[in-house]
């Protein structure tokens, strides 16, 4: 889970960190990564859209932004990799959607922040 989450940060604006301990993760989302300002609608855009394609998540933080993951232990490596493809491509449309709206994404490459 680590080595597939850690990328995320650097590749999607909107990711402002994650956090693994074991099997369990945590993908912070936020309006500004440079301010850390947290933005719950991008967390609940990101959960109905995976979830609409079949993986269950769940909110958590103190501002609802962010997304807890906790696999069972029984799930094989196939079915972890594919729910988290689901999930990256619902973070994928979320930031692809805010680079091309807001300001202080449009700095920002099509998909990264440098």
């Amino acid at each position: 889970v680590k080595k597939k989450l850690r990328p995320w940060t650097k590749t999607y604006c909107v990711v402002g960190m994650v956090a693994t301990t074991r099997a369990m993760g945590l993908v912070e989302l936020v309006k500004d990564k440079n301010k850390k300002e947290a933005e719950m609608e991008i967390a609940l855009e990101v959960l109905k859209d995976a979830v609409s394609n079949g993986i269950s998540l769940i909110r958590a933080g103190l501002y609802s932004n962010c997304i807890r993951l906790l696999p069972p232990i029984v799930m094989t490596d196939e079915q972890l990799h594919e729910g988290l493809k689901v999930l990256e491509n619902a973070i994928e449309k979320a930031n692809e959607k805010r680079i091309n709206r807001l300001p202080i994404y449009r700095n920002h490459s099509q998909r990264s922040i440098q």
